[in-house]
Protein backbone atom coordinates (compact mmCIF):
# COMPACT_ATOMS: atom_id res chain seq x y z
CA UNK A 1 0.00 0.00 0.00
CA UNK A 2 1.31 3.24 -1.16
CA UNK A 3 1.92 5.86 1.55
CA UNK A 4 0.86 9.20 1.16
CA UNK A 5 1.92 13.04 2.39
CA UNK A 6 -0.17 15.87 2.49
CA UNK A 7 1.66 18.96 0.74
CA UNK A 8 0.49 22.32 1.97
CA UNK A 9 -1.52 24.46 -0.27
CA UNK A 10 1.08 26.99 -0.93
CA UNK A 11 3.65 24.62 -1.33
CA UNK A 12 4.55 23.53 -5.21
CA UNK A 13 4.29 20.28 -6.14
CA UNK A 14 4.35 20.41 -9.95
CA UNK A 15 7.76 21.43 -11.21
CA UNK A 16 7.45 21.43 -14.97
CA UNK A 17 4.73 21.62 -17.19
CA UNK A 18 2.92 18.17 -18.14
CA UNK A 19 0.24 17.36 -20.70
CA UNK A 20 -1.28 14.22 -20.35
CA UNK A 21 -3.83 12.62 -23.03
CA UNK A 22 -6.44 10.28 -22.01
CA UNK A 23 -9.34 8.04 -23.84
CA UNK A 24 -13.02 8.51 -22.35
CA UNK A 25 -15.90 6.95 -23.48
CA UNK A 26 -16.61 9.81 -25.71
CA UNK A 27 -13.25 10.26 -26.88
CA UNK A 28 -10.10 11.92 -26.37
CA UNK A 29 -9.11 14.64 -23.87
CA UNK A 30 -5.89 16.07 -22.15
CA UNK A 31 -5.06 17.58 -19.20
CA UNK A 32 -2.35 19.99 -18.77
CA UNK A 33 -0.33 20.97 -15.14
CA UNK A 34 1.71 24.54 -15.20
CA UNK A 35 3.87 25.32 -12.29
CA UNK A 36 2.89 28.68 -12.61
CA UNK A 37 -0.51 27.53 -11.54
CA UNK A 38 -0.38 25.05 -8.61
CA UNK A 39 -3.99 25.30 -7.86
CA UNK A 40 -6.46 23.58 -10.67
CA UNK A 41 -5.52 22.37 -13.72
CA UNK A 42 -6.21 22.26 -17.52
CA UNK A 43 -8.82 19.82 -19.55
CA UNK A 44 -8.77 20.04 -23.04
CA UNK A 45 -11.68 18.21 -24.96
CA UNK A 46 -13.37 18.65 -28.28
CA UNK A 47 -11.80 22.10 -28.90
CA UNK A 48 -12.83 23.39 -25.79
CA UNK A 49 -11.04 23.82 -22.40
CA UNK A 50 -11.97 24.32 -18.38
CA UNK A 51 -9.93 24.47 -15.51
CA UNK A 52 -10.82 22.03 -12.14
CA UNK A 53 -9.49 23.65 -8.96
CA UNK A 54 -6.93 21.53 -6.81
CA UNK A 55 -8.43 20.77 -3.34
CA UNK A 56 -5.41 18.45 -2.20
CA UNK A 57 -1.64 17.86 -2.91
CA UNK A 58 0.21 14.60 -1.76
CA UNK A 59 3.36 13.03 -2.44
CA UNK A 60 4.56 9.64 -2.16
CA UNK A 61 8.28 9.24 -3.64
CA UNK A 62 8.41 10.81 -6.92
CA UNK A 63 5.04 10.28 -7.72
CA UNK A 64 1.96 12.67 -6.78
CA UNK A 65 -1.78 12.86 -6.16
CA UNK A 66 -4.04 15.99 -6.64
CA UNK A 67 -7.80 15.55 -6.08
CA UNK A 68 -10.52 18.27 -6.33
CA UNK A 69 -13.82 19.16 -8.03
CA UNK A 70 -14.58 17.56 -11.72
CA UNK A 71 -17.03 19.89 -12.91
CA UNK A 72 -19.70 18.37 -15.40
CA UNK A 73 -18.42 17.78 -18.38
CA UNK A 74 -20.46 15.87 -20.70
CA UNK A 75 -17.61 14.58 -22.82
CA UNK A 76 -15.79 13.71 -20.27
CA UNK A 77 -18.38 13.05 -17.37
CA UNK A 78 -21.60 12.47 -17.09
CA UNK A 79 -22.17 13.56 -14.35
CA UNK A 80 -20.58 16.26 -11.41
CA UNK A 81 -17.57 14.22 -9.55
CA UNK A 82 -14.19 14.36 -7.77
CA UNK A 83 -11.33 13.85 -9.62
CA UNK A 84 -8.42 11.66 -8.42
CA UNK A 85 -4.96 12.22 -10.57
CA UNK A 86 -2.11 9.94 -10.02
CA UNK A 87 1.35 10.60 -12.03
CA UNK A 88 3.75 8.44 -11.23
CA UNK A 89 5.48 5.54 -13.79
CA UNK A 90 1.87 5.23 -14.81
CA UNK A 91 -0.83 8.11 -14.90
CA UNK A 92 -4.43 7.47 -14.28
CA UNK A 93 -7.52 9.80 -13.36
CA UNK A 94 -10.57 8.09 -11.09
CA UNK A 95 -13.91 10.26 -11.02
CA UNK A 96 -16.13 9.31 -8.06
CA UNK A 97 -18.92 10.14 -6.13
CA UNK A 98 -20.53 9.27 -3.26
CA UNK A 99 -17.89 6.66 -2.09
CA UNK A 100 -18.01 4.86 -5.57
CA UNK A 101 -15.14 5.00 -8.18
CA UNK A 102 -17.35 5.42 -11.61
CA UNK A 103 -14.43 5.35 -14.07
CA UNK A 104 -10.53 5.17 -14.27
CA UNK A 105 -8.74 6.82 -17.38
CA UNK A 106 -5.03 5.70 -17.55
CA UNK A 107 -3.00 7.87 -19.55
CA UNK A 108 -2.16 7.05 -23.29
CA UNK A 109 1.58 6.59 -23.83
CA UNK A 110 3.55 9.61 -25.17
Amino acid sequence: MVSWTRVPDDAPIIRQKLSLSFEGPNGHYSIALCPKLQSCLTVHFGGAEEQWPIATKEASGSAIRLCGVADWVPEILSMFCWFELTIGSQASIKYWGNHVVYREDVANSP
